[in-house]
């Protein structure tokens, strides 16, 4: 493949959604190409999205790109040759659309594809609810923007997907290649418009954007800028913004606002020579993937970690990513040997993004076998699960789930030291929960690492959690829907063990907190897991007490507002007072703490004369109660 045919592979996978370089390489090959044969048609089309599976359409409008650049000092020698003064704008991620009114009724939208003509996706646009369907006027118009999908909408559906999605533009541009509209309806896509291309356009493009407005059209902020001060400050501000705002930008844009100096300007084959792009830089790193492990998990689902060569990224040495499933490699097409782009997702987990090289291999498959147990694996949704509950990695999984420092505080009984006890002594020695307060640490003594002192640190760590509140010893267990806030729920519920266990879905429903869901999850939890029957076990060898007096005595809590600590901080501080916190004021709510612009959660509590407290009142309280 030559330096022109592997542009033109780099443009389609791009407008695939599946981009395979980074911007600046892309960039950088772009303008060698360029050089040497600038007929090519590499650099005189715009790229291709378009697909066979929707018809095609010729547009009314050239679709170009946009040229690029990467510093300021660049886009000042833009600034000057431009005399009348630029629109800045900010550059969305998503995917470019044109649409066309007829009469001021929307008839068709079509893709960018090649730039000349594109992919007929009317029925997919007339989902999204921010598309004006008929406008305020009857005009005939075609509109450009961009289709993109809102952060808060990712994170939306990440949480109800079994497939995580890496970021928004390649799910906008998977969603858009749907044949059928009604995959594309409630996906929560939007669209911002930047251009219209209709008779008596008025004379500059502030006035045009305005308009558009007029029209019902939703335009994104912009600003006219005359200076250089002024143009430095558009780039601090959204360099500054960026991560706040529900939608990804890559980049700000910048066009000749004076609508005949456009004229005078013109175009290139690629791009308007009016309009520039400024791009920003992810914090991303270059790394090859040298290995994926598959690891079982406590509840027997198994996921694939990437082992890559170490690559140093925002600060950190980077060397596992978790690759989460099948499909999830399948959409990277992932191969050990591939050389990979890696960032950090909300500049805290690693993630790979692209494959950058082939390395010559297939696709990574999973096993179809437990590589821990060797029992058939099982697919439920987009995961691999083991289904045999005495499969080793399981077992010691819940072991260490259990000891750990966020459930029972085992002092000494680390997951190495649970592992070398698991392997020396069996399933059968050391299998259970219940069997980490029956086993013999004695028998540590001598072998490697253990010596008296350690075994004794282990054994004054079983007395010191053998006292924890029931909740956590609740928790602990690894029930489904039982976790810490769920457990301190239902100890506050309810008046015993026996309750809890006759306990039917409606009762659990009873409990500000927990929905109808989670109530079926935690009924299903207790009367069909044989956990349940070990939990009841421990109880009794525990002898932990149950009753009214070992219930929280902190009350419940609402927060609500901003404050200039985490709001985890804040849960913790609630928790060292006993109290639990709940999600909404109601009647039974006993405190509402509140930070700045409270809203509705602050009027409500008045109103039902639920003590409110500031945080600095919180503190003192827990200030008292330490004392």
């Amino acid at each position: 493949m030559n330096k022109e045919e592997l542009l033109i592979s780099y443009q389609r996978a791009y407008y695939f959604g599946t981009p395979v370089v980074t911007d600046l390489e892309y960039d950088r090959l772009y303008n060698e190409v360029e050089a040497s044969n600038p007929n090519c048609v590499a650099v005189t089309k715009v790229g291709g999205d378009s697909t066979n599976s929707f018809e095609k359409v010729e547009h009314t409008v050239p679709m170009l790109s946009l040229d690029k650049v990467y510093t300021t000092e660049e886009l000042l020698k833009f600034h000057t040759k431009i005399k009348y003064g630029v629109i800045g704008e900010p550059k969305i991620d998503g995917i470019s659309i044109i649409i066309y009114y007829k009469e001021g009724i929307l008839y068709k939208a079509v893709t960018r594809g090649n730039g000349l003509t594109g992919d007929d996706v009317t029925n997919n646009v007339l989902t999204i609810e921010d598309v004006p369907k008929i406008l305020s006027r009857p005009i005939d118009i075609a509109v450009r923007g961009e289709i993109y999908l809102p952060k808060s909408e990712l994170t939306r559906i990440n949480k109800i997907s079994e497939v995580k999605y890496a970021n928004c533009r390649n799910l906008t541009a998977g969603v858009m290649r749907h044949k059928h509209a009604s995959k594309v309806k409630g996906i929560g896509l939007s669209i911002f418009v930047y251009e219209g291309y209709y008779k008596d356009n008025p004379g500059t493009h502030e006035e045009t954007l305005f308009e558009l407005t007029k029209l019902n059209f939703k335009v994104n902020y912009f600003q006219c800028i005359h200076s250089e001060t002024s143009l430095s400050a558009f780039i601090n501000k959204f360099t500054q913004i960026r991560d706040s705002l529900d939608y990804d930008i890559d980049g700000l844009v910048f066009k000749a606002n004076n609508i005949n100096e456009r004229d005078t300007l013109g175009f290139t084959s690629h791009h308007p020579k009016w309009a520039l792009a400024y791009k920003f830089e992810a914090p991303q790193a270059v790394s090859v993937l040298e290995s994926i492990d598959v690891q079982v998990g406590r509840t027997g689902r198994i996921t694939p970690v990437a082992r890559i060569k170490p690559t140093e990224l925002a600060g950190s040495v980077i060397s596992n990513i978790t690759l989460h499933n099948q499909d999830y490699i399948n959409m990277l097409g992932l191969a050990i040997g591939d050389t990979i782009s890696i960032s950090k997702h909300g500049d805290v987990i690693p993630a790979i993004d692209e494959v950058l090289e082939n390395g010559g291999n297939t696709t990574f498959v999973m096993p179809t076998i437990c590589p821990s147990c060797g029992m058939k694996t099982v697919k439920i949704g987009a995961h691999l699960f083991c289904t045999n509950k005495e499969c080793d990695a399981q077992v010691v999984g819940n072991l260490m789930f259990f000891a750990g420092k966020n459930q029972m505080d085992i002092d000494g009984l680390g997951e190495s030291t649970i592992q070398f006890i698991y392997d020396t002594f069996g399933n059968n020695a050391y299998g259970t929960v219940f069997d980490i307060y029956d086993f013999d640490y004695n028998k540590l003594i001598h072998r490697t690492g253990f010596g008296g002192r350690k075994v004794r640190n282990i054994q004054q760590g079983l007395i010191k959690s053998s006292v924890q509140p029931f909740s956590k010893l609740l928790a602990s267990m690894g029930l489904e829907g039982l976790g810490h806030k769920n457990s301190k729920l239902i100890t506050n519920h309810f008046n015993g063990v026996e309750e809890i266990q006759n306990a039917t879905r409606e009762d659990f429903m009873q409990i500000d907190g927990i929905g109808r869901l989670t109530a079926k999850t935690i009924c299903d939890s207790i009367k069909y897991n044989t956990t349940w029957e070990h939990f009841l076990i421990l109880l009794r060898t525990l002898d932990t007490n149950y009753d009214k007096s070992i219930k929280s005595t902190g009350g419940s809590f609402c927060i609500t507002g901003t404050f200039e600590i985490k709001r985890k901080e804040i849960e913790e501080r609630v928790d060292k007072l006993g109290g639990i916190v709940v999600s909404s004021v109601s009647k039974t709510t006993d405190y509402l703490i509140c930070g700045k612009n409270s809203g509705s959660k602050q009027a409500k509590a008045e109103k039902l004369g639920i003590p409110i407290l500031s945080l600095k009142e919180l503190d003192n309280i827990v200030t008292q109660q330490e004392t």
